[in-house]
């Protein structure tokens, strides 16, 4: 087995989004991490770098699906720290993009409006959690106003 090969075992194919999606360790962003080349990679710049060779210094290899354990090369595409600013500005993926705004966001301003007068009239963090389909902490972390302040 050639080291292409064996690089993809490590791969899932999703066919909701066309990602092939590292299985392996990821980090704590959720980035594929490989031994490559003697040292510690991401996956995906791993995957480039087997795929279309060297990444120049200063360069960056972006994700234009936004799914930060894909591998697949089709996704993959180089570009500046600037240009993956642009890309995560335009796509509305920054920091600043808080509560609805968010693309990640599982839920609405008037939920959480909801959630919280749940609670105060008694409703339990774990029946909130179920209720909205979200994990008991994030409710916690509602109605103690860490999130969605």
């Amino acid at each position: 087995m050639d080291t292409l090969e064996k690089f993809y075992a490590k791969t899932k194919f999703n066919p909701a989004n066309d990602c092939i999606e590292w299985i392996r360790n990821k980090n704590v962003r959720g980035y594929g991490t490989v031994r490559f080349k003697g040292k510690m990679y991401q996956a995906h710049r791993a995957a480039y770098e087997l795929s279309k060779g060297n990444i120049p210094d200063e360069q960056y290899v972006c994700h234009s699906c936004d799914n930060t354990s894909c591998v697949n090369v089709n996704h993959l595409w180089l570009g500046t720290p600037a240009d993956n600013i642009l890309d995560r500005d335009i796509k509305s993926r920054g920091k600043w993009n808080q509560g609805e705004k968010n693309v990640h966001s599982k839920l609405k301003e008037s939920e959480i409006d909801s959630i919280r007068k749940l609670y105060e009239d008694g409703e339990n963090q774990y029946q909130l959690a179920k209720k909205f389909k979200v994990n008991q902490s994030t409710i916690s972390h509602i109605v103690n106003r860490k999130i969605w302040r």
